[in-house]
């Protein structure tokens, strides 16, 4: 995939994030239209010579001329593919940007109940390894010493919304 091959067939406006097609390139890909389509994990994907790419990665080339290995959403919004929404992110920075997982019970990611002792129990990661955070009688303690430790190791503000 090249950037120039890109913007031959396809136009981007930064504005609306959208992608349309600028050239016939198949019965289904008509020019005008947006290109690909939404799949279950919330991503918009498309088929550009017997690939399928994600758009907002198609989108960074485009527009920057370099595909880094992790194109970050920075408002966790897959769909909203404006140019000021997307940012070329490492593993560890994608995942400091990580949206609240459907099943979390506390509300917070990195804080989570035990059962057994009856207490909240905070957690950060850093260098691939958990770093625990104490054990609170309050769920305010946790999420307080949790958010203190988000912003010393460097999460994104975003990070679990």
């Amino acid at each position: 995939m090249k950037q120039d091959e890109l913007n031959e067939y396809m136009a981007y406006d930064p504005i609306t994030g959208i992608v349309t097609w600028k050239k016939f390139t198949s019965s289904r890909a008509k020019v005008g239209e947006e290109v690909g389509y939404v799949s279950t994990d919330g991503y918009r994907y498309f088929g550009f010579k017997g690939k399928v790419l994600k758009t907002h990665r198609a989108i960074y080339l485009m527009v920057h001329g370099v595909l880094p290995k992790y194109v970050d959403h920075k408002d966790h919004d897959h769909l909203n593919n404006k140019i000021d929404n997307l940012r070329a992110a490492t593993a560890t920075c994608n995942a400091r940007n990580q949206s609240l997982q459907q099943n979390n019970q506390s509300g917070v990611v990195g804080v989570s109940w035990s059962k057994s002792r009856k207490k909240w129990y905070a957690v950060i990661w850093q260098n691939s390894k958990p770093i625990p955070l104490g054990r609170y009688s309050l769920l305010e303690d946790a999420v307080k010493v949790r958010k203190e430790a988000e912003v010393k190791y460097g999460y994104h503000t975003n990070h679990g919304k």
